[in-house]
């Protein structure tokens, strides 16, 4: 049985322009602006409505149950998509004739053989433990956007944790002092390539591009107070819609950047010393 649905509008959103601009800002704020259109959006939030209606005439629904609705569905094909990108990136892992897969596996290596485990566990025993995690995180709500670096350092979560089993398993009684200083030490490299990649990456973008990033993470503006501070001269200010789209563009495109340059970074000598 097919609905008419008429839409009850309020003072915040007194027109479908003024409601669409907005699903569209949630859809580009989820990164989900290039695979679905806003009516495919409210289309499945009335859906959604449609198994509690009983009757052929005009159904009308309040603008804050849509609304509510709408985000609940692009949280979940957001949900779905990360997972999706995801899985891609681990299944990559495991390409014998991927490059990529080989760099990172040969990390995972080093680590487990300064950890000393080379002879007991293997890099992909410990990526798949760390996929299965993540899969539990991503169910849970938590948005990993970049695959590599997440795995990167759940692998080592892992790795120390098989660490400290071996030892309490064979010495109950070792002085964990010298573990505990190598998980400390090796924390620290990683952490330190962590973000001489994320400053080679940020160098990639451009000037508007690294401002965008600054005043929204950093200095915590709104959008709409972005568009007016980043403006040009004799120019009219950016909508805040303009604004967020612009710093998500900006955002994947450093993302894309510190993927590409991540798995090959060497510190420079002033940063190792």
């Amino acid at each position: 049985m097919e609905h008419a649905f008429g839409i009850c509008f309020d003072a915040e959103y007194p027109d479908i322009g003024s409601f669409e601009l907005f699903i569209q800002e949630s859809l580009t704020l989820h990164q989900l602006n290039g695979d679905h259109t806003v009516e495919y959006i409210i289309k499945q939030a009335c859906n959604r409505y449609e198994s509690s209606v009983d009757t052929t005439s005009i159904v009308k629904i309040r603008l804050a149950w849509l609304k509510t609705s709408c985000l609940e569905v692009i949280s979940e094909l957001s949900q779905a998509e990360n997972r999706q990108k995801f899985d891609h990136a681990v299944q990559a892992l495991f390409d014998d004739n991927d490059p990529d897969s080989l760099s990172f596996c040969a990390s995972i290596t080093r680590t487990l053989r300064q950890f000393r485990l080379s002879g007991t566990y293997e890099a992909k025993d410990v990526i798949a433990e760390a996929y299965t995690r993540g899969v539990k995180h991503i169910n849970a709500g938590t948005r990993i956007d970049i695959p590599l670096a997440w795995l990167r350092g759940s692998c080592l979560h892992v790795i120390s944790e098989l660490k400290r089993k071996q030892l309490k398993s064979d010495k109950p009684k070792f002085d964990h002092a010298d573990c505990i200083t190598e998980d400390v030490v090796l924390c620290d490299m990683i952490l330190q390539e962590d973000l001489w990649a994320l400053q080679l990456a940020l160098k990639k973008l451009s000037k508007e591009e690294r401002q965008l990033l600054c005043v929204r993470i950093f200095k915590g503006l709104s959008w709409q107070e972005i568009g007016e501070s980043i403006s040009r001269p004799n120019a009219l200010p950016l909508s805040p819609g303009t604004a967020r789209q612009r710093g998500s563009r900006a955002l994947q495109k450093l993302r894309q950047h510190y993927d590409s340059i991540r798995e090959d970074v060497q510190l420079p000598d002033t940063v190792d010393s």
